[in-house]
């Protein structure tokens, strides 16, 4: 009983302090504040899920942690959507005449080419993946995204060529594989 009491009590001191920081960081994914706040409530449940990973709720390890959980939610809320989009076009222009079909078919296959996308970028570090959605989804420039890391806009300029290469990678070797078992 004393370690739920001791965890509550350092969640709640987690809540406090990083809350506001968290709605901010929420912000630069999502436009919408109600989407925010979702985002925001969900990642403190599954972060007090796992107080136990948490020493210190005021440290740099807590923050980054917070940052993380936080950062995957909105990737999979903004994933989520765009997925139900896809959907939604797909069912209506399944029964549309030949032309639409053949829209139906490139979208299908955009979406293809997303996913292998998203799947590739989440082989990179987390730090890396960030930057590369904040610079290319979100339009941040290389200053923007330094002053959030403590790095040079030249060091994510670098960061960011370092992880095109390895995306180049990934995505040719992936799609060399896939001839080979054809």
């Amino acid at each position: 009983m004393k370690a739920k009491h001791r965890d509550d009590a350092k969640f709640e001191i987690l809540y406090l302090h990083y809350r506001e920081a968290l709605l901010r960081l929420a912000h630069r994914f999502l436009p919408a504040d109600a989407d925010c706040e979702d985002a925001v409530e969900d990642a403190l449940l599954r972060i007090r899920d796992h107080m136990d990973m948490v020493d210190r709720p005021d440290s740099p390890e807590s923050e980054r942690l917070c940052r993380v959980v936080l950062r995957n939610v909105c990737l999979n809320m903004l994933k989520k959507r765009q997925r139900e989009v896809l959907t939604d076009f797909t069912e209506e222009a399944v029964s549309a005449r030949t032309e639409e079909e053949a829209v139906t078919k490139a979208w299908q296959e955009q979406g293809e080419q997303y996913e292998t996308l998203y799947n590739a970028v989440d082989q990179l570090d987390t730090e890396t993946a960030e930057m590369l959605w904040l610079f290319y989804k979100y339009g941040f420039s290389t200053k923007e995204i330094g002053k959030q890391y403590g790095k040079t806009a030249g060091a994510v300029q670098q960061i960011l060529s370092r992880a095109r290469r390895t995306l180049k990678r990934l995505l040719i070797g992936g799609a060399k594989n896939e001839e080979q078992e054809i």
